[in-house]
């Protein structure tokens, strides 16, 4: 007789666990539909597509991987620059290779760069690049070098008045 009423007592636990998660199901679902119709409207309200989209660069450059031509700063070699003292108080360096991509389209790439390279130019790209990098800390070139190196692009492009310049990446980066 005791199973019999354990058996009972498990199916009818078993029948309020079925109801109870109708109910709730019922209950939350139209508040799901109601807050994805939400999401729908504000995102076509500020035109955004919901299958995703082109990057486009920070700066203002938007080039294709086809007319991009990437030029390392020296022949690739690595520039040492010191860096200002963080919180530590200890003197820092960097020692990175800097590659600069340029939009071979962009009207100004055959003024300054028509020959892939930035020619009597580079040196003071090589100070620019030193003038940015010298404000961080050994910690800000660790942790942000997207941010730095968005930083040298804007530099850069301010520098020549152009946005021939499209970024730069790090081929190789060390902090001492």
């Amino acid at each position: 007789m005791k199973k019999n009423l354990i058996t009972l007592i498990i199916l009818v636990l078993c029948f309020a666990n079925l109801a109870l998660t109708a109910v709730m199901v019922i209950t939350i679902l139209p508040q799901t539909k109601q807050a994805n119709e939400l999401i729908t409207e504000v995102v076509s309200a500020i035109d955004l597509d919901l299958e995703g989209g082109a990057a486009v660069s920070k700066t203002g450059g938007s080039s294709s991987m086809a007319t991009t031509v990437s030029y390392s700063i020296d022949d690739g070699e690595t520039m040492t620059i010191n860096l200002t003292p963080g919180s530590d108080g200890e003197a820092h360096m960097a020692v990175i290779s800097v590659a600069v991509q340029m939009d071979s389209e962009n009207a100004d790439y055959e003024t300054y760069a028509s020959d892939g390279t930035l020619g009597d130019k580079e040196d003071m790209v090589k100070d620019k690049i030193n003038e940015v990098v010298s404000s961080h800390t050994a910690e800000e070139v660790e942790s942000d070098q997207a941010g730095i190196k968005d930083e040298i692009t804007a530099a850069l492009q301010e520098m020549y008045g152009s946005t021939f310049i499209t970024g730069v990446s790090f081929s190789s980066i060390m902090v001492q």
